[in-house]
Formats: C-alpha cells, structure tokens, sequence
C-alpha cells in the first residue's frame, strides 16, 4: 500500500521537486506564516465546537429572520477569546502587525459562520438546529482509497450552505503557493466526501495578508480518480529516484526558499537575471521582501510599452494554446458571462475590467456584494513578486472605491433632480425626466392606482421647473403647482399633498445625506484619474446603503445619468464599461425595478456611444430576454440547470460545424475557470478557453475597515479637492 497526505499531493501538484525536497526535511514553503496559520486553526475550532452552546448566539438566532449583524457579533465573541488566548502566547515571537493579521482573520471566519447561521435559521426550528444544520463536522479525517494506493488528509470543516444547498469543505491554509495547487487541494476533499456519498463542494479558506480568501473547488468530473491516480504513480517514482520536473509556473520557481538546493542538484529553472538571489532555504522569507511600493523586479522603461499578450486578454484556448482575447469591437457590442456558482464568473469578469483599463478604458464597476472592491488590491502574489502585467496596472490603473452615505471609501451623492441638457432632443429628454420620476417614487409608499399619473406629474414638473430646482423646492412644486401655470396631471389636491408629504422625507429625513453629503458624483469624474496618465476603475461600493431597495434606486440614478451623458457623445470605440456582476435583480424577465428601463436603453443605445456594457449572470432565465439579445458576445461557464442546458443548445445551435448538443452536456461539468466563448453575432466558431490569473485580490467580500484600508489619503485628498 502507497500511502501519500493531501499535503504532499497538493505540494507535487505545485512543484514535483518542492516534493521530494520536502520529503528530505527541506523547507519549501516561505516561513512566516505558519504561527498565525496554527491560531487560525484553532480559532476555526473554537467557533465550530462552541457555537452551539453559546447563549449569546442563540439569543441572536431566536427569531428565524435573524439579523446577521448580531449574529456576526456573538460569532466574533466566541472566536475572540480563542484568538485572544493565542495572542498572547505570541506576543512575544512575532511582529505586532501579525497580531493585528489574526484579528482580521477572525473577523472575517466569524462572518462566514455567521452568514451560514442566518441562512439556516430561516429553514431551521430553533437556534440550536440552526447550528447542526450549518455545522456538521471539525477536524474530520478522510481517507480517499485507490485500492493499492491511498491518500488521508483532514478536513478542517465541514459545513452546509442553506441558501445553495450545497454542503461545503472547508480547509483553511495559509500557503498554497498556485492556483492549480489550490484546485487539487479542494479537489481531492471533494472526492473524499464523494466517496463517503456525500456530494460536497470544496472550498479552500486561504489565509492572505490580512483576510481569509474563498477559493471554490470545480464539479466532479469523471477522470478524477484516472487522473490522481497517475499524480500518485508519479510521485512514488520520484520518491525512489526518478528526476522531478520543474514547476510549471515560473512564479513558484521565483519564490521558492529552496530555490538553491533544487537548482544544485536539477539545474536552473529560470534565467540568470531572475532568482531570487540565490537564497538558501532558510533565507529571507518573501514575506520580507520590499512592499508593493518598492518592487523586488525593476519596473518596465515606460509605463506605456506593449503588453504581451495584447490588452483584453482572457486567458488561454484550450485547443490551440494561443492566448485568448477579446477584440475591443466586441466589448462595445456588450458581453454577458453566465455560470452557476463556482463557476468562475466575476473571476472572468474582473480579468476583462483588468484589461480595459489597461488597455486605457474607464471602468464603472456596480458592487452590490463587497467583492469587486478587490479591484483596489493586487493579489498578494503579484504583490510580493509582480509580473510585467501586474507592474503595468500599478502604474497604468487607479482604482476608486465609491461609497454613498460612508466615509469609508470616497464619500459622493448625487443631485436626484439633475435635469438633462437642454441640446438633447425632445424624447431624450422625457426618458430622462421619466426616469428621474420613478427613481423618487421608488423610495416613497402610495397606492399602486394612480402610481403612474404621480410619475408623469413629477416628470411634467421637472420639465417645467426652473434650473437648478432642489428636492425641497421640487416638494413645495408637488404640493401648489400654480407658480409654473401648468395644468396639473394629478389634479387631486389630497393626492398631491400625499406625495409631497412622502418626497418631504426624502429632502429633510436621514435620506438627505444621500443627497447632499459629500462630493456630487459627475458622469464626467468617472473618466478622468487623479494622476494623469493613468485610467480609472470606479467601484460603487453599495454595502453601505441599506436595503436592496435603497441600493437599487441609487444604481437607477447613476444609470440615468450615464445615459445623459452618453447621448452627448457619440463614438464608435469604447470610452466606458459598465460592469454589473449579478445584473438578474436589476433586469428580471417579470417586473420593473428602478433600474430595468435605463438598463435596457444603455444596452441597446450604447454601441452608438461607446458604452461597453459587462454583465454576469446564473440562469438565463434570470435576465429580460431583451438584456440578453443586445449582448453579442456570450461566455458560458459551467451550468446547473436542465432547462439552461436547454438554452445553451440553442443559443450555439448556430454553428453548423459546431457539435453544440455536445458542447452543452461538456458546460454541466466544465472546471471552475473554463468558459465557451460564443458570438451571438454567428461570425467565428465557438471555443473553449481557460482564464488567466487575476492581477487583483479575489475572495471575501471587503467590509468597511477594508476599503479604507485600501483608498489611500493622497487619494482621499485628490478627490476632496476635485
């Protein structure tokens, strides 16, 4: 019987030779992580083995629409005396700043438990199932057999996800060193449960910096146990002598500690003008490597060389192995990315907007979950060790996080009645003005009977109020019309004095400071940085408004803006995207929220303006057909329902040479990542290809210690001054 850990399969995985160095007693991984990985561990522990007894807890999960706030709360108040007891055992040995490390990591393992906990209250009896059902095993050996071969391991968590219904396995690590290491590491959890007959979702709970990152595993797929087999087969030769190759990324040769005693005995894996100085394996770990700000490789001569690939590349043709792009021509058409969860999607997204800017577009990103804001942040690899194209974006690209009625970013608001210019023609304008009514009248209660008469006559005083007129102004309008001599659309005295009472809250209640605390936000901002020379990338971070209603309605503004803007600029190249990572809420097939109607004429007008539009969704069902139909170019991820299998049949259908009932059995198991790009426009054949790395940080949504954080003073004080 052979016998292998995960640990050591996901290590081969990475590097076949960090393996066997491994097996010799050898370091491989940087040091400097593992004491603050070992409380992280136990501070996991903890809160899986104590919650259920907790009283605070369960008084917070009494009701089954518990509030997830005090439910985070209690969460981080189990974790922290684990956290605290750990610390002081640390003080001593390692920096303060590493300290400071670990309580954003309990923070964010409290907020993932806590979410899990709200979600199955709203299905469980009481509190106390509420927890077995989010809780169901902590340091869990598995054991996957291959009858002469075996691989053990243990699972740090095992968890279900009452909203998904997936069951879900949690490792947390501190160091994986590849994406491909990564996968194999939720993988293999997978197939352990799988043949346990538990059909589980791995994730890998990567500890980075200062945060816990979410790496999703991909399906099952049927040569998995083919395939470990042969990486099992492999390793055994290399443990009795067969020479190792070298990793297949470069960037694990580049931050190898053992980079001297691999090359002494193997031979060199990278050029002689890049190592990492020729560093034993106990040398400088790449934690003390210099700080983004100082970057260990020179940066390129001019930070407008040519990129290599091409701005707007993807990722890789799975066929060819040629690099993926897409054409700017294409993005102007707009692109729609669909995937269930796990798929990859807003990973392929955020690729794209990567590249835009790169490629000198302006980019309007829409956060409504806390996780584009990333966006602001290199992934820490790229951080400590930077590629040509991750130097590119930190000098090309200036990323801004947009939060309304929140300091924690760059605080804006917006002008609710800012009228559109008069040099737009008449119907234009009336969209304009209808839009700007309904954005109002989403935010006020009054009967569904005369809603419609209420937005024309709002609609019809906008038209005739002098500029400039302001929220309070345009109430005392709503209430005695008489001084604009028009005859009013809502001749009901009693109606009007309703609505005027709903909008007065709007202009004098705690509402206002959406409106009038801090900078206006101008369409025309959104184009320039603070620094010449570099494009921006514009997050509207929107956690800090309250409900998705609020959250919507100022999205709905934004967009009607945008629109305005757009009609007095025409241009066949892009000059914006606009990317909305879940887009089904804001453009249902059934319905009308504040934002459908502006959406819909931004993504049928837009390729006369050069407004590129980015949307992602799950389902194809979730999104208005006539969204869907203006998006020409289509990437498809990994599918979960019949009637979208269904749907992708038919939208490929088109390529005659095109083996497209095929293609859509393929996309039911597709690996995280792997997408069929598809035009609409039936010009090409459709392919498959496999997204590229991000530049930029990717897992747990930010909260607001976060993003200020991340948005610098020199940023604070560009944008205050503007």
């Amino acid at each position: 019987m052979v016998a292998f850990q995960v640990t050591e399969v996901v290590t081969a995985v990475r590097c076949p030779r960090q393996f066997v160095l491994a097996g010799e007693g050898h370091r491989v991984e940087p040091p400097g992580g593992s004491s603050i990985g070992t409380a992280a561990h136990a501070v996991l522990a903890t809160l899986a083995r104590d919650a259920v007894g907790d009283r605070r807890l369960l008084a917070a999960l009494a009701e089954r629409a518990a509030r997830a706030e005090p439910v985070r709360d209690a969460c981080y108040r189990i974790a922290y005396r684990e956290a605290h007891h750990r610390a002081i055992q640390l003080a001593g040995s390692i920096p303060g700043a590493e300290l400071a490390r670990l309580d954003t990591v309990t923070r964010s393992l409290s907020a993932l438990i806590g979410t899990l906990l709200v979600r199955a209250r709203t299905e469980a009896a009481d509190a106390r199932e509420a927890v077995a059902r989010s809780i169901l095993a902590t340091e869990d050996a598995v054991t996957i057999d291959l009858g002469d071969m075996r691989v053990n391991g243990r699972v740090d968590l095992l968890c279900r996800d009452a909203r998904t219904g997936l069951t879900w396995v949690w490792d947390l690590k501190t160091y994986a060193g590849s994406d491909r290491a990564q996968a194999e590491q939720v993988r293999l959890y997978a197939m352990a449960y799988r043949a346990r007959g538990i059909d589980a979702a791995a994730a890998l709970l990567h500890v980075t910096e200062d945060r816990v990152e979410l790496v999703r595993g991909g399906p099952a797929r049927p040569q998995d146990t083919t395939e470990l087999r042969a990486q099992l087969q492999h390793m055994a030769e290399w443990r009795q002598g067969a020479t190792p190759p070298a990793a297949d990324e470069p960037s694990t040769c580049r931050a190898c500690v053992a980079q001297s005693v691999c090359w002494a005995r193997w031979g060199r894996t990278l050029p002689e003008d890049e190592a990492n100085g020729g560093e034993s394996e106990a040398s400088t770990p790449a934690a003390s490597q210099p700080p983004a700000s100082e970057p260990a490789q020179p940066p390129p001569a001019t930070p407008r060389q040519e990129l290599e690939p091409a701005a707007l590349w993807v990722g890789q043709d799975v066929a060819s192995g040629t690099p993926a792009r897409i054409e700017p021509s294409d993005l102007v058409h707009h692109m729609a990315v669909f995937g269930s969860t796990g798929a990859g999607k807003t990973w392929l997204a955020k690729c794209l907007v990567e590249e835009a800017a790169l490629a000198g577009i302006p980019v309007l990103a829409v956060d409504m979950q806390g996780d584009l804001a990333q966006l602001a942040s290199l992934r820490p690899d790229e951080a400590g060790h930077p590629s040509e194209r991750a130097t590119a974006f930190r000098e090309r690209v200036e990323t801004r996080i947009f939060t309304p009625a929140s300091d924690a970013g760059l605080r804006i608001c917006l002008n609710p009645l800012r009228v559109p210019s008069p040099s737009l023609d008449e119907e234009a304008r009336g969209f304009c003005m209808a839009a700007i009514a309904e954005n109002l009248l989403g935010a006020v209660r009054i009967p569904d009977s005369w809603g419609l008469v209420a937005k024309e006559y709002i609609a019809q005083l906008l038209t005739a109020a002098p500029p400039g007129v302001s929220l309070s102004g345009l109430v005392e309008l709503v209430r005695e019309p008489g001084s604009l001599h028009i005859d009013p659309l809502l001749r009901s005295k009693t109606r009007r004095e309703t609505l005027a009472e709903q909008l007065r809250v709007l202009a004098a209640g705690t509402q206002r400071f959406l409106y009038d605390k801090g900078r206006r936000l101008r369409v025309e901002d959104l184009l320039t940085a603070s620094e010449p020379g570099k494009t921006p990338i514009n997050v509207l971070w929107l956690n800090s408004l309250g409900d998705t209603g609020a959250r919507q309605r100022f999205v709905a503004t934004v967009l009607s803006d945008v629109y305005a803007w757009m009609l007095g600029q025409p241009s066949s190249a892009p000059q914006l995207l606009l990317y909305l990572d879940e887009v089904g809420p804001f453009v249902p097939p059934h319905g009308d929220p504040p934002a459908k109607s502006i959406l819909r004429r931004l993504f049928k007008e837009g390729r006369k303006y050069g407004v590129c539009g980015l949307f992602c969704t799950q389902n194809f069902t979730d999104v208005d057909y006539k969204v869907l139909s203006q998006a020409h170019t289509l990437a498809l991820g990994r599918i979960g329902a019949t009637q979208d299998k269904a749907r992708a049949r038919k939208l490929l259908s088109w390529a005659s040479e095109f083996d497209a009932t095929s293609a859509a059995d393929q996309l039911m198991s597709a690996a995280h990542g792997t997408f069929l790009l598809t035009r609409s426009a039936q010009s090409g054949t459709p392919r498959w290809i496999k997204v590229r790395s991000l530049l930029t940080a990717h897992g747990v949504p930010w909260t607001d210690e976060d993003v200020m954080a991340n948005t610098p003073p020199s940023l604070r004080e560009a944008w205050r001054k503007g």
